[in-house]
This record gives structure tokens, sequence and C-alpha cells, in this order.
């Protein structure tokens, strides 16, 4: 009968007959012939009464092959679907003493599978890394007065991809004037935690110039001081004597560098103001000079 051998070992076939001479498909002439597997084999004896064929098919079972998975990374709030195919095991132990095939996987480690048949075993591995999101906090929203600056830190693992929305990949983000900015943390498995805040304006701090040019080029023409949210504000303007040249109850209403119509001299002049800081709701009261240049 047809019959299968591993693919390391052989048989022998014997069609011994009386006053016989023999023949094999082989090209042998023996009564005995050694056979392996993977091949046909066929053998007549032949004498003064007649001849008589034979033939025997003989399988050749290999050592078990398969496909396994590969390594694989996800994210924690996945799953991963471990299928190893063979088409010539007799079945499958894993190291966690599973017998399946097909798995349902949600735990990192190290996976072993053994494909087993008659004649031998073959054995593969992979690894599963869940990786946990990583955790993002920049904060409240805030504010930023004119001038000052913020700085961002995002405490990270260092293989951790960092994004922020102006761009920039590093662990520290400095911010200096109001926006919304917005972080994402990845890991390698591209599992992703963003957050985002607003940094509003506070409101509270002036910019005064230092100096001004009113030579109607249209740049710089005013001495302009800018402020936002201002619900009390009073400044005054004297000359090198003390003389009032200008008043103005409106941060709108700036003053052009001129006196009763007229330019005032290239110089140095001396400015009161007084506001209420809508931060902090008290009275603030500053002293200082500009310059009018042309």
């Amino acid at each position: 009968n047809d019959t299968a051998i591993c693919y390391y070992d052989s048989l022998q076939l014997n069609i011994a007959s009386n006053n016989a001479t023999y023949n094999w498909n082989t090209g042998e002439t023996d009564s005995t012939i050694w056979i392996f597997g993977g091949n046909y084999y066929e053998g007549t004896a032949t004498n003064l009464c007649g001849n008589y064929t034979d033939n025997i098919n003989v399988l050749r079972i290999d050592i078990p092959a398969g496909n396994f998975p590969v390594s694989t990374e996800l994210c924690d709030n996945q799953t991963f679907e471990a299928i190893v195919t063979s088409n010539n095991s007799d079945g499958i132990f894993w190291n966690d003493s599973s017998t399946l095939f097909v798995r349902t996987l949600s735990e990192s480690g190290k996976y072993i599978a053994t494909l087993y048949n008659v004649c031998a075993t073959y054995t593969d591995s992979f690894t599963l890394d869940f990786q946990a999101y990583p955790t993002v906090n920049l904060g409240l929203d805030t504010v930023i007065c004119y001038g000052d600056a913020i700085e961002f830190t995002v405490d990270s693992l260092d293989r951790y991809a960092i994004s922020w929305s102006s761009g920039n990949s590093t662990k520290t983000e400095r911010i200096n004037y109001p926006q919304t900015i917005e972080v994402i943390v990845s890991t390698s498995a591209g599992c992703s935690t963003s957050d985002e805040v607003w940094i509003d304006d506070c409101g509270g701090r002036l910019y005064i110039p230092t100096a001004f040019t009113p030579d109607g080029s249209g740049l710089n023409d005013k001495f302009v001081i800018v402020g936002e949210h201002i619900t009390f504000y009073e400044l005054f303007i004297f000359n090198q004597w003390g003389d009032e040249l200008f008043r103005s109850k409106d941060i709108s209403y700036s003053w052009d560098g001129s006196y009763k119509g007229q330019q005032v001299p290239i110089g140095v002049y001396s400015y009161n103001l007084s506001y209420l800081d809508p931060n902090t709701n008290t009275l603030k009261n500053v002293k200082g000079r500009v310059t009018v240049l042309r």
C-alpha cells in the first residue's frame, strides 16, 4: 500500500520470486531496493511463467513549516489576532499552553509556538508590545502680558514623539503672545495623547514707547500707548519747564507732538500716566520721558 515516511527515513522493498529477474523504474535489477519519501516506485518480476508488476507511492513528511506573526507594537486598548498557518503539521503548542492556531492577544510579552507532526517539531516566536497612552497636561488656560513669555513643558519619555502646533518637536515650548497651543505626544506604536491651552492677553500691561517721529510720514507719527481692557486712563504731557502740553482720558487719543496747533521742538518730554489695572483692579501711576524726533 502507499505510505508516508519521515524525511530522514527509508524503507526496504522486496519482490523476490523463484527464478525471476527484476526491473525497477529506478533502473535497479535486484529483488530488494531502498526507497525514500517523495517518490513513486514500480517493480516487475519476470520468470518462465510470466511477470508480475506492483507499485507504491511513498509520501515524504517534512519538518513542520508555517507562517508566524511578526513582532508588533500596539496601543493598550487594542487586541492582536495571532494567526499561524501550516499545511504539514498535526498541531501547535504555545508557551502558555494554548493549542489554537488563531488567537486574540492583549498582553505584552514574547509568544513562542511549536508546530509538530509525527516526524519533527518547528518553533518560532514573536513579541507584542502593548503601549500605554502618554499622559499630557499643559494646565489651565492662562494669560500673558506684553513683553512676557510662558514656557510649557511636556514630561514625557525620550522615546516619545512630540509635536507642537507651532511645528516644534522639543519638550519645551516658549510662548510670547496670546494664542491657542496644542501638543500631541505619540509612542512608537502611534498611541497619541493631545492637550491644548488658550493663552489670553492679560490686558493690564501697557506698551509705552520711548520716542516717536511726528514728521507726517504716516509711520510712528504719534505717541501711541497700547493696552487692552483699560477702563480708566489719564495722560499728561509736560515740557522741560513743567508746562502741560497735552491731556487725554482716552487711550485711543494719542499725542501728535503738537501744542496749540504747532509742532513742538525736537527734545525730551515728560509724561504722567494713571490707569486702572484690570487684572488687579488697582490704580497705577507711571512717570516717564518720551523723545520727539524728526
